[in-house]
């Protein structure tokens, strides 16, 4: 994936994506997803707004969008490194989990917010790794397609 080179603003929306290194799993069992969604539901108030996400064996995507200045980089820094600290722990490893940095890119207009949503709710059948998320029956899981949950006000693209 490239370097993202997109400017995090508030109101704005992204595609956000990362891979495990070298394509390894980075979701082993149940427990795993388990502690994932645990981490998203605490870093995610007032940093940012997660409209969808999924949680692949050796991938994650998140539609987001930004509430607060530095939002995603502090969302996505603390959801990676205690979630990376956690993994290692329990697995008995060392090192890098991700691939590198993550994948951002702005969402454009109404249609992409769309497609990827779409994308992103499909995505856990289409590599046929549908694992718990959490709603406990799939890999994705949807927030509100269209309103903050929060406020109920129209969600930014």
């Amino acid at each position: 994936m490239p370097y993202r080179d997109c400017e995090f603003r508030n109101g704005h929306s992204y595609h956000i994506v990362n891979k495990g290194k070298g394509g390894r799993r980075i979701f082993i069992d149940e427990a795993d997803y388990s502690k994932f969604s645990e981490l998203i539901d605490s870093y995610e108030k007032r940093k940012v707004g997660i409209v969808v996400s999924s949680a692949i064996a050796n991938h994650f995507h998140f539609l987001m969008y930004q509430v607060s200045d530095f939002g995603v980089e502090k969302f996505m820094r603390a959801l990676e490194r205690v979630y990376s600290t956690y993994f290692n722990r329990k697995y008995g490893l060392k090192g890098e989990l991700y691939k590198g940095r993550f994948y951002a890119e702005k969402i454009r207009d109404d249609d992409h917010f769309y497609n990827v949503m779409a994308y992103i709710l499909r995505n856990p059948g289409k590599h046929k790794m549908v694992n718990l998320g959490r709603d406990g029956k799939s890999g994705a899981r949807i927030v509100n397609p269209g309103r903050d949950s929060v406020s109920g006000a129209r969600i930014p693209r």
